[in-house]
């Protein structure tokens, strides 16, 4: 619903912005460490907190060689990233235990 009057405020900033972030294979996948410390940096501006989160996940290919900069990765690191995924809807629908276990 965009609000009628054209100035954005504290108050109707959520109704204006969507706070998105992306995610891609990387090495440390399974763990949801980053991310969530990427989303956790939200609450040095309390204005976003309030605003509506998406996170998206970049696709892959299934290659011989990590190339994580192009999306190819080994089945290895494609099983890792479906894993991440899991955790990570885990975590955004409010289950804390879909975390690392060892994450703060």
């Amino acid at each position: 619903r965009v609000p009628t009057d054209s100035t954005v405020t504290a108050d109707n900033l959520p109704q204006w912005l969507t706070v998105i972030m992306s995610t891609s294979p990387v090495i440390s996948h399974p763990s949801t460490a980053l991310i969530e410390e990427t989303a956790a940096s939200i609450s040095y501006m309390p204005e976003l907190t309030k605003c509506p989160k998406l996170i998206v996940c970049d696709g892959y290919k299934v290659k011989d060689k990590n190339k994580f900069r192009s999306g190819q990765i080994t089945p290895e690191r494609a099983e890792a990233y479906i894993e991440f995924k899991k955790r990570l809807r885990a975590l955004a629908e409010g289950d804390a235990a879909g975390g690392d276990a060892d994450s703060p």
